[in-house]
């Protein structure tokens, strides 16, 4: 049985171990490429009336989706000549469902508590000492206030669809099913190295650095030790779907 106390070598070589250097780049390219087009597009689309949480969400699908899963597929027609995700994404053991549900719910709680407790204390004040050089287009807003109804349902669909579903499905292929693993020859450094490039990956949301490390590592930690990106998935899922029911509701009930 595999031990929860221990983490357990990927079924990789050792030629398929990343360096540093490689996991730096890895990880952090595609979040550059996401900022850039977000930088890019965001005030043409504030232009047209476009909220720019709706622009997160069409960067999430033309940028992040392509990128991540590119690189995925890429390695795979590198290793077999073809199209697969087979030897490329790892850490896919299948646990009891009550087993994968408990570990999810417990991460899903942390990370919600996180956001909840850690956030609303640090994030504004990271913002306004560290980045007040942002100009005010840039951060990302979930006030949708002022927008026509039809837009603010447009934008929630949206977000549901593509940052709460598609988006953390992709992410934790790639940030957990493929990047951790060859980073496990670092041992117990790891989970911790993956939560804190995860967290720098998001360079459009600088300020969320200290409250998503803490939400990110024990996801990290539990994922490598039980060898299921399926935990990291359902957490995520879940967590990014929570975060947009206070909107939902605000929408049903506006006359």
């Amino acid at each position: 049985m595999t031990s929860f106390a221990q983490p357990v070598a990927p079924a990789i070589s050792a030629g398929d171990r990343h360096t540093l250097l490689q996991s730096l780049i890895l990880h952090l390219a595609p979040g550059a490429a996401i900022t850039l087009a977000y930088i890019l597009l965001t005030p043409l689309l504030l232009a047209l009336g476009l909220p720019n949480l709706l622009t997160l969400n069409l960067v999430a699908m033309i940028v992040l989706v392509p990128v991540e899963l590119g690189i995925l597929f890429r390695d795979g027609k590198r290793r077999t000549g073809r199209l697969t995700l087979q030897g490329v994404v790892l850490y896919r053991e299948r646990l009891p469902l009550w087993q994968l549900l408990v570990l999810a719910f417990g991460v899903l709680a942390w990370s919600g508590l996180c956001f909840v407790l850690v956030a609303p204390r640090v994030d504004p004040l990271v913002q306004t000492t560290l980045f007040s050089w942002v100009p005010g287009w840039f951060p990302i807003s979930t006030d949708l206030a002022g927008y026509p109804r039809s837009m603010v349902l447009l934008t929630l669909v949206a977000s549901l669809v593509c940052t709460s579903w598609v988006a953390p499905v992709v992410e934790e292929y790639y940030f957990r099913g493929y990047l951790l693993p060859r980073m496990a020859h670092l041992g117990a450094w790891a989970a911790p190295l993956n939560a804190v490039l995860f967290t720098l990956y998001h360079f459009f949301t600088p300020w969320q650095a200290v409250t998503r490390i803490l939400a990110v590592y024990p996801l990290a930690w539990v994922v490598q030790r039980k060898r299921s990106i399926y935990i990291g998935i359902l957490a995520h899922l879940a967590l990014n779907t929570v975060s947009l029911l206070p909107g939902l509701i605000a929408w049903l009930v506006q006359p």
